[in-house]
C-alpha cells in the first residue's frame, strides 16, 4: 500500500459505527435503555445525528456481545439476561477477583491492609447505590490496590 492508492473512505463509517455502540452500550448500562425495549433504528440515527447504517453496524455488534436482540419483522430489543446467567457471571467475576489477589499478594508495594480499609465504606456505599457506581470504585481500589492488576 502507497500513498498513490488514494485515501481509504471506509474508515470514517466503521469509527462512526463504533462511536454508536458505545454510545448506545453506555445507554444500556446506565439503564437508559432498559432490559426490554424496543429500539428503533431511526429514532437512534436523529438523536445522534448519524444514518441508519451506523446504528445497524452497532446493533450488530451488540446482538453478538449479547445486549441486544434481534428478530424479523419485530425489530430490535435490549436483551434482559436471565437470572442464571447473571449469577454466573458474578461467580465468574469473583473468581478472577481472587486470581487478581492471589498475584497482588506476591507483588511488592501491593495495597496495605490500612488502604482496603479505609475503601471499604465507598465499596459498601456503591453496591448500596448501584452497580454502575460499585463497578468504577470496585475498578479504582483494585487498581490502588493491586498494583494495576484486577
Amino acid at each position: 500500500m502507497n500513498e498513490s492508492d488514494g485515501p481509504i473512505g471506509a474508515l470514517p463509517r466503521s469509527v462512526l459505527g463504533a462511536q454508536v455502540k458505545g454510545r448506545m452500550l453506555q445507554w444500556i448500562l446506565e439503564g437508559g435503555m432498559t432490559p426490554g425495549a424496543r429500539i428503533i433504528e431511526t429514532r437512534v440515527a436523529r438523536l445522534l445525528g448519524t444514518g441508519q447504517a451506523p446504528v445497524r453496524e452497532a446493533l450488530r455488534d451488540l446482538v453478538t456481545l449479547g445486549l441486544v436482540e434481534m428478530q424479523p419483522f419485530r425489530g430490535a430489543r435490549v436483551r434482559e439476561p436471565a437470572a442464571d446467567e447473571l449469577v454466573e457471571a458474578m461467580e465468574l467475576r469473583g473468581e478472577l477477583e481472587a486470581i487478581a489477589a492471589r498475584h497482588a499478594i506476591g507483588r511488592a508495594g501491593g495495597g496495605s491492609p490500612g488502604a482496603h480499609r479505609r475503601q471499604r465504606p465507598a465499596v459498601r456505599g456503591a453496591v448500596a447505590a448501584d452497580i454502575l457506581r460499585f463497578s468504577g470504585v470496585n475498578t479504582t481500589h483494585c487498581q490502588r490496590s493491586h498494583g494495576g492488576v484486577g
